[in-house]
């Protein structure tokens, strides 16, 4: 299906009280091309960047393993990622008060 590589094309989540289902959108508002055969006509293909994993302040911070044991932190890891990837509190950050 073209629409996965179409510049308009994008990723929302849908609850249903049990799970969470992806579902795709076209951002054009061309919706009836997502799940049919047919080749949209407001297709625009872009260059797909290949995503670069990046580590946040918290996962080379020194105090890590504190902030985890408080359980002040936020995961913050994406589905692309192969690592987990987490954000601490501000107010408490032990690097931030002792500088």
């Amino acid at each position: 299906m073209s629409c996965f590589n179409c510049k308009f094309y994008d990723t929302d989540y849908e609850f249903d009280r049990e799970n969470e289902y992806e579902v795709g959108i076209c951002e054009a508002g061309h919706n009836e091309y997502l799940d049919s055969e047919e080749e949209c006509p407001y297709f625009k293909k872009h260059r797909q960047r290949k995503y670069v994993e990046k580590d946040t302040e918290c996962d080379l911070c020194e105090y890590l393993s504190e902030c985890m044991e408080n359980g002040e932190y936020i995961g913050c890891t994406t589905r692309e990622d192969n690592r987990n990837h987490v954000i601490c509190s501000m107010e408490s950050c032990r690097k931030r008060v002792d500088a």
